[in-house]
């Protein structure tokens, strides 16, 4: 859905439908792409404060964090994924 958006359209998007957790993932995803650590972990927080109980957004924060060689924080992350899906590989794999 909206990861085909830019970055622009996810603007407007979240404009128009600011409690809407998705459209502030994928907007960290790019940003995260853009190397724009600090603006895209501010908007997966966001994103988990609007909804808790999704494994992707925990994965994508730890990959924020190992950015920032934060590892004890992306451990947390990974481990608060792996509470929230027990069977995520990806998380397994990361730890």
């Amino acid at each position: 859905m909206a990861a085909s958006f830019s970055y622009d359209s996810l603007n407007q998007l979240i404009k128009h439908h600011p409690n809407e957790a998705y459209l502030y993932y994928h907007r960290a995803k790019i940003l995260s792409d853009q190397k724009r650590i600090e603006d895209a972990m501010y908007d997966i927080d966001r994103a988990i404060m609007l909804d808790s109980v999704k494994a992707a957004f925990y994965l994508l924060k730890a990959d924020l964090y190992y950015i920032q060689q934060k590892t004890r924080l992306a451990k947390e992350s990974l481990e608060k994924c792996l509470s929230v899906d027990k069977n995520n590989i990806d998380a397994y794999l990361k730890l």
